[in-house]
């Protein structure tokens, strides 16, 4: 009898917590009703013609007044939404593109601001402020994913941002040197070319990306590779460190050359604020050249440490090459010192 008085507080509150439990869920089941009204997932007839590139077909239906930048979800994340010009430039259609841009009835929204919400969030448009834009994709992105660069010039030809990347804290030269930045060089090339701000990371970035020719390419087109990267006091990297670490011997020169006579440029170079290539040359050749030290990387392919005399004598052989490259990269790094007058 006791247990069951211990409980009866609880069931006497029942009647009132089931009540509002059921206000809960129902206004709950509302909302989600009324925004998957909001969201359409059927394609219209217009975006049914850009993706199959009937540019006759979507000239009928501009011409009959069809709503050009009506939006279409593949599913139903509101940041996924589509145009007809997004769908064709996705499917690297060029004529259908040029028609959305071109048609004196069309004012095709160019690009989707790109933003995770939990509702359709509106903005204005680029080329007409009357038009409201809602979030998704990006017309300019998508095609330079694909690599439909024609399409890619009409879109910037009409006013496509070129600055901003795919997320919100990225450049668009950012947010296509990922990975492995060289697949990517051609898009490079052409934003470069379309004069595309080029961020001082960018060059760091490349490096880190198995980026050799992309990161030659920046350089040589005037980017700034001065960026310093900092984890903490001891942690400090940047693109000539980097390129030295990773024996890049003909980057290191190149980004050597462009190099202007600066007080700064000394210190990229030499140990101060930024940590300094050139004794990190000298230190490694120092210690791979020295025969008194034991090998650091006698190991087998499986991981398996090897003491014979024979793989010591191989690992400390390569070792000393390895040497003989950091050396020669600690005479390069000098001598550009020395035409940079540094102290």
């Amino acid at each position: 009898m006791r247990r069951s008085r211990r409980h009866l507080p609880i069931l006497a509150t029942l009647p009132f917590i089931l009540p509002t439990l059921a206000a809960l869920v129902l206004s709950w089941n509302l909302k989600a009703s009324s925004e998957e009204k909001l969201i359409p997932l059927e394609p219209t007839p217009l975006i049914h013609a850009a993706i199959s590139g009937d540019t006759s077909e979507g000239l009928r239906l501009i011409e009959a007044g069809a709503d050009v930048n009506a939006i279409y979800h593949a599913d139903k994340r509101i940041d996924h939404a589509y145009t007809a010009l997004i769908v064709a430039a996705k499917a690297g259609h060029e004529e259908f593109v040029r028609l959305l841009l071109e048609h004196p009835k069309s004012i095709a929204v160019i690009d989707l601001e790109r933003r995770t919400s939990s509702r359709i969030a509106p903005r204005k448009s680029i080329l007409d402020p009357e038009v409201e834009v809602p979030v998704g994709e990006n017309a300019l992105i998508i095609s330079l994913n694909k690599k439909h660069l024609t399409i890619a010039q009409q879109l910037i030809n009409a006013g496509a941002d070129i600055e901003k990347g795919e997320n919100w804290n990225e450049t668009l030269l950012e947010s296509v040197i990922k990975a492995e930045a060289d697949k990517n060089l051609d898009v490079i090339e052409f934003l470069v070319k379309n004069e595309a701000p080029i961020p001082s990371n960018l060059v760091l970035r490349s490096i880190l990306s198995r980026g050799d020719r992309t990161a030659e390419f920046l350089v040589r087109a005037g980017a700034d590779f001065s960026y310093l990267s900092v984890i903490d006091k001891r942690n400090k990297n940047h693109a000539l460190l980097e390129a030295t670490v990773r024996k890049k011997t003909k980057l290191l020169q190149i980004m050597l050359d462009h190099l202007p006579p600066s007080e700064k440029s000394c210190d990229m170079i030499q140990e101060s604020e930024y940590p300094s290539p050139l004794r990190w040359a000298q230190n490694e050749a120092r210690r791979l050249m020295n025969p008194l030290l034991p090998p650091s990387t006698a190991t087998t392919m499986h991981g398996v440490v090897q003491n014979s005399p024979l793989v010591h004598f191989r690992t400390k052989f390569e070792e000393i090459q390895e040497g003989k490259v950091f050396q020669n990269i600690a005479q390069i790094i000098e001598k550009a010192a020395h035409r940079l007058q540094c102290k």
